[in-house]
Formats: structure tokens, sequence, C-alpha cells
């Protein structure tokens, strides 16, 4: 009797602590994410650097959540937060991904031939993505665009000058 007593203690505690650990994992808001944002980040100063949240974009049940570090003074890192959608504004980390900054202040995430840009760069007024423009509105920068099977792309300033990539 006490062996089954102890075994089903056992069962219980290994189920709560299974039950707290995923509770814990979950991401409920803005603070949450930028938390885990500074835990990821490759700066040395990531506990004291500014980390903005930018949005996120929903594509097939997962969120990417993009943000920024650093402020006008400095450089900045494009991050993005691979999440899969457990609820309403309930969030699970699969992954994180440091952007790859194709020019100035814009930073595309890539998943196989999709695309998510992020464009921080008020100078730059269209992208063009597979011979198509997209325009961007002057009062909407960040700027966040996304696109599948994409074969080609460059950005373009209000002259229609492309801009150099880094």
């Amino acid at each position: 009797m006490k062996r089954i007593i102890i075994v089903l203690l056992l069962i219980l505690i290994l189920i709560g602590s299974i039950l707290y650990n995923n509770e814990s994992t979950l991401l409920r808001n803005t603070d949450d994410l930028i938390n885990i944002a500074r835990e990821v980040i490759p700066v040395a100063d990531k506990e004291t650097i500014d980390i903005t949240y930018v949005d996120m974009y929903v594509v097939n049940n997962e969120a990417i959540h993009l943000f920024y570090s650093g402020n006008e003074n400095q450089d900045h890192i494009y991050l993005a937060l691979q999440c899969d959608i457990v609820g309403e504004n309930l969030y699970r980390l699969k992954k994180s991904h440091v952007m790859l900054e194709r020019a100035e202040d814009i930073a595309i995430y890539r998943d196989g031939l999709n695309y998510l840009f992020l464009v921080n760069n008020t100078n730059c007024q269209t992208i063009n993505v597979n011979d198509k423009a997209v325009t961007i509105p002057k009062d909407e920068y960040p700027f966040i665009y996304y696109q599948t099977q994409v074969y080609d792309y460059s950005f373009l300033d209000y002259n229609g000058n492309e801009l150099p990539f880094k």
C-alpha cells in the first residue's frame, strides 16, 4: 500500500512539473516577448540596450514577432521570434532568428523561399519583389511585407534609385 501511495505521489509530482514547465514557457504579452528577445539577442549590453517590439506577422498558425535593438544613435540588430500560437495572445517560442540586414535598416526573415521584409529605412519607398512593386506609405515605418516564393528583390528610394545591399 505504501508503494502505491509513493508511486502515485511521484506521478503527481511529475505531472505538476510538466504542467509548470509548459505553463512557464508561455508568452502572454509584449513584456514577455521583449524579455525573451533580450535573452537571445547577440549583443554584449543586452541587459540595458533598447529593444523595440515592431509587430507580428501570422502565417501557418505561427506568429513571427519582430524586434530591433538600439536607438537612433546605434546600429540596429533585427530579431524575429518564431512562436506557436497556443491561444488568444498566447505564444510558445519555437526559435529565434537574427534577421539578415540587406540594406541600411532593411532586414529580412527567410523561411525557405518565403520572406518577411522589415523596412525601417524611411528613404526606402518601394520593395520590388519578383518584378512586383510594393509602395510603402510614408507614415507606415517600420513596414512589414510578406511574400511567398521569392526569387528576386530590391529596394528603391523616392527617386527610383536602388538602395545598396550591405
